[in-house]
């Protein structure tokens, strides 16, 4: 499958936007984008893997458990505002300051909210865990900062994306460092923890200084309480799917860990981080996609649903590649990267790894809910999605411990990003493009 990126990316402007500095501008944009997570991609599975390798399938399962705790809750934090706030600094960019201003008040409300439920959660559910408690707190602040996120998204409407990913590169690369500094004086598990927090904590003052560079005040900045009630009002239905979001994707950790022991969370989270790795592909191709398909659904719906279909087929092809070379594989992948003491988890990949072909179309088909006003029905399906979730992890994790928790995670992720679809006569035509994306013969060459 050859497909060039420097053909590809132009299908997603508009014919209308025919100018050659547009064109430069979206193919430099995602280009940034690509580096970026090519480059945390690499940095990540190395560092990732030698701290797990550090630290041991039992001390790595209770840092991922306090991960997880906070990340069901992660919704809450980012008040769904991601999406809505780039295509309102599309439609109007003049309206920044005030958008800005508002989001950046909600997010440390919300940011907030999320490390004082979190740290009550870590308390009821396991009251003598005081390192628990300790890890989720620690964790949780950078939830606070991040925040500052909504300048990412200001960055994401300007196609100045290069910006973001040298602030954020920065912490990202700072933090690398200091972990496998950690690990060669022996740290303790609690300063992992604080490694994480630290890396948000400094790409946050790395972004307000990109802000500034562009010219750009913070100072002018504001908060309005009618936009607020604007975007709380579009956002909600974002917020239940993001929490049940966090759920199907997070609450197999910790049913695991509540049924089996930090142990067993370890094992799994070694190899759902190798699938969840690999979740970077849609979201780079989908940020810098996102404002030119908005764009076409205002102009020209025939070539809208094109592209679309275009990027269904591209990432479906994707996805595929990676599974099958990934099972093929695991059992060596698992034990290059992480050691003997994980190898129970080469199983789970093989299974957890095919969830990624549904990621993947669900990421591609948030741009078409979000433009035909199907945002409170994105909502209905996620949340289906996480009640299926849950019971076939009280079904199978009981039977079949990770690899049960991983074939729970496949099943549900099919469900909600792709089988109810076809259950809805409103969503059945991104049903239908969905099934017709697995024609990979009809890729542009």
């Amino acid at each position: 499958m050859n497909v060039r990126w420097e053909r590809l990316i132009p299908q997603f402007i508009s014919r209308r936007i025919k100018n050659r500095p547009m064109l430069r501008k979206v193919i430099s944009n995602t280009a940034w984008l690509a580096a970026d997570k090519i480059l945390r991609l690499g940095v990540s599975l190395f560092v990732t893997a030698w701290v797990a390798r550090y630290l041991g399938p039992e001390q790595y399962g209770l840092l991922s458990y306090a991960a997880a705790l906070i990340a069901l809750l992660g919704a809450i934090g980012g008040l769904g505002l991601e999406g809505i706030l780039v295509r309102e600094f599309v439609r109007d960019p003049n309206s920044a300051p005030t958008l800005l201003g508002t989001a950046l008040v909600l997010r440390l409300v919300g940011g907030t909210a999320v490390f004082l439920i979190a740290f009550a959660l870590a308390i009821v559910i396991r009251p003598n865990n005081h390192g628990l408690a300790a890890l989720v707190a620690i964790i949780a602040l950078g939830n606070i900062l991040q925040a500052f996120d909504v300048l990412d998204q200001w960055f994401q409407s300007k196609l100045l994306s290069k910006r973001t990913v040298v602030a954020k590169n920065t912490a990202f690369l700072i933090m690398a460092v200091i972990k496998v500094v950690l690990i060669l004086y022996q740290a303790p598990l609690l300063a992992f923890a604080a490694a994480a927090t630290g890396e948000i904590t400094i790409g946050a003052a790395a972004l307000l200084v990109a802000y500034k560079g562009t010219g750009e005040r913070i100072k002018t900045l504001k908060f309005e309480l009618p936009m607020a009630h604007k975007l709380l009002k579009e956002s909600w239905p974002l917020i239940i799917s993001g929490m049940a979001v966090g759920i199907y994707m997070r609450i197999d950790q910790i049913m695991l860990g509540q049924m089996m022991g930090d142990k067993a969370v370890g094992i799994y989270t070694a190899a759902t981080k190798l699938t969840e790795f690999s979740y970077i592909i849609p979201t780079m191709i989908m940020a810098s996609a996102s404002p030119a398909l908005f764009s076409l659904r205002n102009t020209n719906e025939v070539i809208f649903i094109q592209r679309l279909e275009q990027l269904f087929r591209l990432l479906v092809g994707l996805a595929l590649a990676m599974a099958i070379s990934m099972t093929l594989f695991s059992g060596v992948i698992v034990r290059l990267l992480y050691g003997n003491s994980y190898a129970e988890s080469g199983m789970v990949l093989a299974v957890h790894v095919w969830a990624a072909v549904f990621v993947y179309l669900g990421v591609a088909q948030h741009p078409w809910y979000l433009s035909v006003g199907l945002i409170k029905l994105a909502a209905i399906r996620t949340v289906a999605g996480a009640l299926v979730n849950i019971g076939l992890n009280l079904l199978l994790i009981p039977r079949y411990g990770p690899v049960g928790a991983a074939t729970a995670t496949l099943l549900s992720y099919g469900f909600a990003d792709m089988l109810f679809n076809a259950v809805n006569a409103r969503t059945r035509e991104i049903f239908l493009m969905q099934v017709r994306a697995f024609q990979l013969w009809k890729l542009p060459r």
